[in-house]
């Protein structure tokens, strides 16, 4: 909202001033931020030809300039992506017009600065692989620590207490837009620091120059190559916000993140932020929204998010879908029938192994003619070797497969949100450990707002609390909507990079594509 406003107020005064050199030049600038961006995300060539346009040391003619300007408008407007001021997007004041042109998504300027950032460093700093052939721990030496002190000093993740305060160059600020760092100055509701600037006076200079060369700072962090405790500390901070496990141990998958080209940080952060803003543009009021390789359960009513939950997703090779639904029925003591899949792959050959399997875990055996089938222990495991003309239901209880609660919404994949009796496993940073449903944490929490604030017969809803065997389903009063996206990056509330694993490889084609159009040097 305050970014909004403040930018209402600059084109307003902007549409007052004639327009000149200088912001022509300012406006070019700043479309340039823009079609960068894009770059990032169209697999063709037409917005590189722009940046090549916007870059070149001439002026640039009031033609090219909208022409340039209407491709940009064109591309937030296929994404269902608005304007933060659409009835000045055709201002005859070009630099009015870019700055109405921007997208009116929360979280656009911090996005973009990141992406700048990431832009800047790709131009001034080699992104050598860093490969120590083994793990290092704290206490360690290696050869290589220097290398990876100056990396996430880079990334914005080592401590910034370290660094000599009295040597303050460009490569310092520019620093301060790390995907690692808390930006101050574009948290939601602040106003960025571009459009202080603005608010004072036209822009005088559109130079983006930055330094050529890189400074080396790895000897102001780290006077040996021995993995010390700020190491340690940054480690922490990075293998967190990357969904890694958080144990201090440099191993494969932190060197696989480590090495994650800066060019390529911005191609996620940039189509992510697309995706989202395009998905989030059509989105109520009121949803349950899971991402799925993050892990992550929101439940959001007016806009305000009332509940956040870890959520355990499907394997790599039984991936849950990427759909949309609304959830209409919620399940207490729910019986599990066991998917033909699942009965085939993981219950059969351990009723090979122990005829008493099934008994044991409470399941009940039907032919395809509804009758309860009873078999022995032998017979079972006889049964499991070959043709098992049976389907497996699991009774509710304390040892249901479902747990206490299932929620469920029509789709094609049957997939549906429950509860679990293995709550360890969301100790785990990776979990991606189910058949497709998703089994969530805080279950509880969410199916009690369930019942304030949907379930139609609360008088029942008390009545089954005590009750563990008994099942008993409970119709809405209103549906809720449920999301399953696929988001591998995003900024957080404090401003943070997020980046989460592919978990489902749906990222590769989107950068392979991306790099066969765009060079590796975005000026290129």
């Amino acid at each position: 909202m305050m970014r909004s406003i403040v930018t209402v107020i600059v084109l307003l005064w902007g549409m007052s001033t004639a327009v000149s050199e200088t912001r022509m030049e300012a406006a070019t600038s700043a479309l340039l931020q823009q079609v960068q961006l894009i770059s990032l995300i169209e697999s063709n060539d037409r917005f590189l030809r722009y940046q090549r346009i916007l870059t070149a040391n001439q002026p640039l003619s009031v033609d090219d300039f909208y022409q340039v300007k209407d491709s940009v408008a064109q591309f937030w407007q296929h994404n269902g992506i608005t304007a933060i001021a659409p009835y000045l997007v055709n201002d005859d004041d070009p630099y009015t017009a870019v700055l109405a042109l921007e997208p009116n998504v929360e979280g656009f300027l911090p996005v973009n600065n990141r992406i700048r950032y990431l832009l800047w460093l790709a131009k001034v700093q080699p992104w050598t692989r860093i490969e120590p052939n083994g793990w290092l721990k704290p206490g360690d030496s290696h050869p290589d620590i220097s290398a990876i002190v100056d990396r996430l000093r880079w990334l914005g993740d080592y401590d910034e207490q370290d660094i000599d305060k009295g040597n303050v160059t460009q490569d310092h600020a520019m620093q301060d837009m790390s995907e690692g760092k808390e930006s101050q100055n574009t948290q939601t509701g602040k106003v960025g620091s571009e459009y202080r600037g603005l608010l004072s006076s036209a822009p005088t200079s559109t130079s983006t120059s930055t330094p050529s060369t890189p400074v080396n700072h790895s000897e102001s962090y780290q006077s040996n190559d021995v993995y010390d405790d700020n190491l340690r500390r940054a480690i922490l901070t990075f293998q967190e916000r990357h969904g890694l496990n958080p144990d201090a141990i440099i191993g494969p998958a932190t060197l696989r993140w480590l090495n994650v080209t800066p060019i390529n940080r911005a191609r996620l952060l940039a189509v992510n932020f697309v995706n989202r803003a395009k998905y989030m543009s059509k989105i109520g009021k009121r949803y349950l929204l899971i991402n799925i390789p993050a892990y992550d359960l929101v439940l959001v009513d007016d806009n305000q998010t009332v509940l956040h939950s870890k959520v355990i997703v499907g394997k790599p090779y039984r991936p849950t879908p990427v759909i949309q639904g609304e959830i209409s029925n919620l399940v207490i003591n729910p019986s599990w029938r066991v998917p033909r899949r699942l009965l085939k792959y993981d219950l059969l050959p351990k009723v090979r192994q122990d005829g008493g399997y099934i008994n044991q875990h409470n399941f009940e055996a039907f032919n395809y003619s509804e009758e309860l089938v009873v078999k022995s222990d032998e017979e079972w495991r006889d049964l499991a070797r070959g043709h098992f003309p049976y389907r497996l239901v699991q009774k509710p209880g304390v040892n249901n497969t479902l747990g206490r609660y299932k929620l469920y919404f029509p789709n094609q994949y049957s997939v549906y949100l429950h509860d679990t009796q293995d709550k360890a496993l969301f100790a785990r940073s990776d979990r991606a450990l189910s058949s497709g449903c998703i089994r969530v944490e805080k279950v509880e929490q969410l199916a009690n707002w369930i019942a304030s604030n949907l379930v139609r017969d609360k008088q029942t809803w008390v009545d089954m609390q005590i009750e563990r065997t008994k099942t008993q389903w409970f119709a809405f009063d209103d549906k809720l909507p449920v999301h399953l996206v696929y988001w591998t990056s995003w900024l957080d509330e404090h401003n943070i990079a997020q980046f989460r694993d592919d978990i489902y490889k749906k990222n590769q084609n989107i950068i392979a594509e991306l790099q066969a159009y765009n060079s590796p040097n975005p000026d290129e």
